[in-house]
């Protein structure tokens, strides 16, 4: 069951990167960490790759203004960018 997820998911890959926001990078995380163990070659660090940038691209590595977002909204973007920066790391 979770392969034909997977291969659904990436199907709508594009469609994820297009969007670019914080969903984005959180499906792109999710398919990172399911191909580390189970692709070995590599595809998996590819997501998470992606992820990063596409975090750095919403501009979850800079500390953001305290009116910009709720509180919760902050605190799921910091903790979705450090589980992509360490994951990269």
């Amino acid at each position: 069951v979770g392969v034909r997820f997977y291969e659904q998911s990436i199907r709508l890959l594009p469609e994820i990167i297009e969007l670019s926001c914080l969903e984005s990078v959180q499906a792109c995380l999710l398919l990172g960490f399911y191909a580390l163990p189970v692709d070995a070659s590599g595809l998996g660090y590819i997501y998470i790759n992606l992820a990063v940038r596409l975090a750095m691209q919403n501009g979850m590595h800079r500390k953001c203004r305290r009116d910009a977002f709720s509180p919760v909204m902050m605190e799921t973007r910091n903790r979705v960018w450090w589980t992509a920066y360490s994951l990269e790391r």
